[in-house]
């Protein structure tokens, strides 16, 4: 009887070990999870204009999609780790016959340096980005003879 009560006794510790062991782990990817919106967001380095002319400098326009004819807006989200790097970069909106849009969006994420990281009392958190990437033709310029307004 004495060696039931033992064997009984260390299953009730080993659930009691298992429990305490899934709470932590459930606690820590609870406060890991992403913010959609923190007290200090997230910045590019020198902030959103320096965020523009690193893409604009970066960004080439896809052949295949130039050749076509596709424009369009591509909105790219990604997270910004508690280090300031980029993880989980995706396409949350795209454009028909873009997929070399969004592969080019996502090759300049890939190549931005670090963020200054987002914040959330007094912590550096990992927080959702949404950033844009327009994708539009320059429209060819049609020679038309200037015509004088008539003289009377």
């Amino acid at each position: 009887m004495k060696k039931s009560g033992y064997i009984v006794y260390l299953f009730l510790l080993l659930c009691l070990l298992g429990f305490q062991q899934n709470t932590f782990a459930q606690a820590t990817t609870e406060e890991d999870k992403p913010y959609i919106l923190a007290t200090t967001m997230p910045e590019f380095p020198g902030g959103s204009e320096a965020m523009i002319e690193f893409i604009q400098n970066h960004l080439e326009y896809p052949d295949a999609e130039k050749k076509a004819n596709v424009q369009g807006t591509i909105m790219m989200q990604f997270i910004v780790e508690k280090d300031g790097s980029l993880s989980e970069i995706t396409a949350i909106k795209t454009v028909e016959g873009g997929e070399n849009l969004v592969k080019e969006a996502t090759r300049v994420i890939k190549l931005m340096p670090k963020w200054k990281a987002g914040m959330q009392d007094g912590h550096n958190v990992r927080v959702y980005k949404n950033v844009p990437f327009y994708f539009v033709l320059a429209q060819r310029k049609q020679n038309h003879p200037q015509t004088k307004p008539d003289q009377k």
